[in-house]
């Protein structure tokens, strides 16, 4: 059963915060979803992301496709780090993020974007933006970047 017809199933308009953790299949549940969050059902959505996953949906799911996916759906994705949130839709992927191994795994967060905490949400997580400053760290091949404040 999907994640949309459970909720279809339990009569439930609207959910909050759904926590999804099944070890690799986060694409698959993320998916089922879909239906409810385009039709803007779903508050926030996490997720486990990672590249460790012989034969489950990250095997053949990119971070970059999910990311693409809840971006058309109406939600803006983030990676969820160090006690920050560091977004990855709207122009701001970089390709480091779908390199073997930059995630063994980790968890990002997609948040409606017109959901009437979004703004507080990014602020209780100290949420960086994308805009990318010439200080950058370099660490076991990873680039990351140090980003500016979010804003919108």
């Amino acid at each position: 059963m999907t994640f949309d017809a459970w909720m279809r199933h339990a009569k439930l308009d609207w959910v909050d915060y759904v926590k999804v953790d099944v070890e690799g299949f986060d694409p698959d549940v993320v998916r089922g979803a879909l239906p409810a969050l385009r039709e803007r059902k779903i508050g926030m959505i996490s997720f486990e992301i990672g590249s460790n996953a012989k034969g489950r949906p990250w095997a053949t799911t990119t971070i970059k496709q999910m990311v693409d996916e809840l971006e058309q759906v109406g939600y803006d994705t983030y990676f969820i780090g160090d006690y920050r949130l560091y977004k990855m839709s709207h122009g701001c992927w970089d390709g480091v993020y779908d390199e073997p191994m930059m995630f063994r795994w980790a968890n990002a967060v997609a948040i409606m974007r017109t959901h009437p905490l979004h703004d507080e949400v990014l602020k209780a997580f100290r949420s960086h933006g994308c805009k990318r400053s010439t200080n950058q760290q370099t660490t076991n091949k990873n680039t990351i970047y140090r980003c500016s404040r979010f804003s919108k």
